[in-house]
């Protein structure tokens, strides 16, 4: 659960791995909340466990950002899916609550 006051941003970070064509989409985005953002980060740079250069490829994050315009409870909603796909491998939803 996420807890926020009006007018205040949030964010919703999750694991991606763009280079496989998968990525997260809002699927359900209530009105008590609004989309500023999303982003991708980068891959880690960094070694391995081995000492060898971290693969192209390798996991990151995808990262939402919102504002909270109204007051109560509410869920967003998250699919992990290829573009060109219509079922989805994973989804997460996140209950919010506007103070």
């Amino acid at each position: 659960m996420i807890t926020v006051e009006s007018g205040e941003l949030f964010a919703v970070e999750l694991p991606a791995n763009p280079s496989t064509g998968y990525q997260w989409s809002v699927v359900q985005v209530p009105d008590a909340v609004e989309l500023v953002e999303e982003h991708v980060a980068p891959p880690a740079a960094g070694t391995t466990a081995a000492g060898l250069p971290a693969a192209v490829g390798s996991s990151s994050s995808q990262k939402f950002t919102f504002m909270a315009k109204h007051t109560g409870e509410t869920e967003i909603r998250f699919e992990l899916k290829r573009a060109w796909e219509s079922e989805p491998i994973d989804s997460r939803t996140f209950t919010v609550v506007v103070a």
